[in-house]
This record gives C-alpha cells, sequence and structure tokens, in this order.
C-alpha cells in the first residue's frame, strides 16, 4: 500500500442550516479539503461487529483533476448479526421448554453454512450471571449459547447428541435461520429429554 496522504472522520453537517441533523442526508458524512491533483485511494478503517458492504473491494480510487470535486465516494457498512438460543432438558418431552425445566451446559451446538454442508462455527452451552447477582438461574441463565459477528445469510443451527438423551426440539432436529445484518435471532433453542432407564433383576425362592 501507499503512503496515507490523510485521515478524515465522518460527522454530520447540518447542511440546510435549518438547525436540525437529518440523519439520512446529514450524517456520516466526510471531505478532503485542499488534495492537490493525483491518484488516490479511499479506504475506510475497519470497525468490530461491522461489514463494509459496498464497494466491494476495499478501497475506491479517485482521479482528481485541478479545480474540481469528486463526490459520491461512498462506503456501506451493515453491523453483524447473532443467533443465541438455549439448551433445556425437556422432562415431559412435549418439545416446548415449560416453567422448571433448567438449561443443560456442556452441550455443542454447531453453526452450519446449509450450501455446503460446512461447520462454520461451534459453541458450548454454558451458564451466564445474565443480571449480574452473582448467582446462575437454572432456569433463565443455564445451556445458553451465541454466534456472533455473522454476516447475513441462511444458516443451519444443530447441536451435537449426547448419549442417553432423546432430542425432542426442533423437529427435525436442524434450526434454519434467516439472518439480516443488524439482527439478533434468539429463541433457537434446543430441547432433550433423558431416555428411559430399566431396572430389572429375578425373584427367586431362596430355600
Amino acid at each position: 500500500g501507499g503512503e496515507v496522504a490523510a485521515v478524515q472522520l465522518t460527522t454530520s453537517v447540518d447542511a440546510n442550516g435549518d438547525g436540525a441533523i437529518d440523519p439520512i442526508t446529514e450524517m456520516g458524512l466526510y471531505a478532503f479539503e485542499g488534495i492537490r491533483p493525483g491518484e488516490y485511494e479511499l479506504r475506510q478503517t475497519p470497525r468490530l461487529g461491522w461489514l463494509q458492504t459496498m464497494p466491494v473491494a476495499p478501497a475506491q480510487a479517485v482521479s482528481l483533476v485541478s479545480g474540481t470535486t469528486v463526490s459520491d465516494v461512498d462506503f456501506g457498512n451493515g453491523r453483524l448479526g447473532t443467533i443465541e438460543g438455549r439448551k433445556f432438558e425437556d422432562l415431559n418431552g412435549s418439545g416446548v421448554r415449560d416453567a422448571g425445566e433448567m438449561g443443560l451446559d456442556g452441550w455443542a451446538v454447531e453453526l452450519v453454512d446449509p450450501a455446503t454442508g460446512n461447520v462454520l462455527d461451534t459453541q458450548v452451552t454454558a451458564s451466564v450471571d445474565i443480571d449480574g447477582d452473582g448467582v446462575i438461574d437454572p432456569q433463565s441463565e443455564s445451556g445458553l449459547y451465541r454466534f456472533v459477528e455473522l454476516v447475513s445469510g441462511t444458516y443451519d443451527v444443530r447441536e451435537i447428541l449426547q448419549g442417553g438423551w432423546i432430542q425432542t426440539s426442533p423437529v427435525g432436529g436442524v434450526h434454519t435461520v434467516v439472518l439480516g445484518y443488524d439482527q439478533t435471532v434468539d429463541g433457537v433453542d434446543f430441547g432433550n429429554q433423558a431416555s428411559p432407564g430399566r431396572i430389572n433383576g429375578q425373584k427367586f425362592h431362596d430355600l
């Protein structure tokens, strides 16, 4: 890359002087003043949690001619999305999380690209002290997982079934999630019921 000639931060400008900032036309503006004619590339500094959506290339090439202004050299960004849910013990096998059914920690949940079948990420369900009271509520703060900083698109979310358990939800075993930018899709939950056990023996005549 070449030498950085100048840096500007985007800002708001009351362009029409009406005393109010229009968030559509008067926010996120930048300008480089007093620039010598020549060839330049304009690029933005990436920010955590955001994805550049335009232009497709990281930078925009600009040819500046003496005495002219090059306008509309714009950059688009979308805030990345989140998919989250809970793994719970479905005591009655109803497929629905009922009151009193607790979360299950230590289960692997996979994020899958449905087009290729590739596993994009794996998270393990865990307890999180959401309200910061120093106590884990087994119903609302355990069995949690979250996939973060996701681009918009369609994802499959599935669990890795453990021995001794039966999956009760979702139907078919997989959630298909359509995620947009700046969106959180929650409630992507998985229910499991412990497999019924068996105890047997023999009654005998003890002579």
